[in-house]
């Protein structure tokens, strides 16, 4: 008579759920199915930020080159040409037929922006200014796409 209390059908089902409790059996499995979409997305993710950094090292490196222009040469059409050629050579590199979008502006400045052939209020003439400019959009995987620019001003007198 004891022997049939023991396998009545609550203790065997207590039974099994105290042996199921114990074991470990498929866990790891378990645990590498809860964890591998995070794994794949922070990886995935990586990749779109690695990938917009590189673009912004590229546009940096081109307004690099149109600023050591300014500062050798002066002359506004030379900068534009060189930017112009170093955003082809770096869409050409890339394989990007979308390379960036490059601008170069003269400014000249008193108290405020003014015609480059007006003496300024103390008699001087104006500051001469090189704005330079480079943008592209970045698209990725996981992130929407999204402006990347890299500006700078040169003053050259």
């Amino acid at each position: 008579m004891p022997d049939q209390a023991q396998h009545s059908p609550p203790n065997r089902i207590a039974g099994l759920l105290r042996r199921f409790a114990r074991s470990c059996r498929g866990a790891a499995a378990l645990e590498f199915a809860l964890i591998l979409p995070i794994v794949v997305f922070s990886f995935v993710s990586m990749v779109d930020v690695a990938a917009a950094v590189r673009i912004q090292m590229r546009l940096d490196s081109i307004i690099r080159s149109g600023v050591q222009v300014a500062m050798e040469n002066g002359d506004l059409d030379r900068i534009r040409t060189v930017l112009a050629e170093a955003a082809r050579l770096d869409s050409a590199a890339e394989d990007d037929p979308d390379g960036p979008a490059v601008t170069a502006r003269r400014l000249c400045i008193c108290e405020g922006e003014v015609a480059c052939d007006t003496v300024c209020p103390g008699g001087g003439p104006p500051s001469v200014l090189f704005q330079l400019g480079a943008e592209q959009t970045a698209e990725g995987l996981f992130l929407p796409p999204f402006r990347l620019t890299s500006t700078a001003r040169v003053e050259v007198r």
